[in-house]
């Protein structure tokens, strides 16, 4: 089971010795550039599709009438480029705090998984999380099956993302 873990969150044995140090890797710092990077992009796309929405919605100003259900489309697509910037610039800012810092956090204790569609929630892009104590880890479907339901864990975690680097069963 240890070794899907492993397997799961990308981490090695060398990894997980650091991270009991409350040391980042370099292979670590990767993946959450990484993650940066899928954050960016996922956002970023949102952000294109509601600008070029927008600017659809603007370039027929004056020229005609919006034949649109709601009249307020203009406002709407600005309240929710806003909105998604801000998220952006959020996450993006936690993840390079994480970076800058290098600092690992731990926490231990009971772990409980919440999967996608297994209990009727639906969870942005098919994810989950797993809950330690109250704190609550989003991650990826096959990281929530890597974990033995009700098993006390040991997880080594970026502190201000609340990423997942490495875990031990204790």
């Amino acid at each position: 089971m240890e070794a899907n873990l492993r397997k799961a969150l990308s981490f090695s044995i060398s990894d997980l010795m650091s991270n009991r140090a409350g040391i980042l890797t370099d292979t670590q710092r990767r993946a959450l550039r990484a993650e940066r990077g899928d954050v960016l992009i996922i956002y970023g796309s949102f952000i294109a599709v509601v600008t070029l929405v927008l600017g659809a919605a603007l370039s027929t100003l004056g020229t005609k009438p919006l034949d649109l259900p709601y009249p307020d489309i203009r406002l709407a697509c600005v309240i929710a480029l806003i909105a998604t910037s801000c998220h952006l610039f959020y996450l993006v800012g936690r993840l390079n705090t994480d970076l800058q810092r290098g600092v690992v956090h731990a926490i231990e204790g009971v772990v409980a998984t919440v999967i996608p569609f297994a209990d009727g929630r639906r969870h942005f892009l098919g994810r989950g999380y797993v809950q330690v104590n109250r704190t609550k880890f989003y991650c990826a479907r096959d990281t929530l099956l890597a974990f033995e339901r009700n098993a006390k864990y040991r997880l080594y975690y970026a502190p201000r993302s609340k990423v997942i680097l490495s875990a031990e069963k204790v």
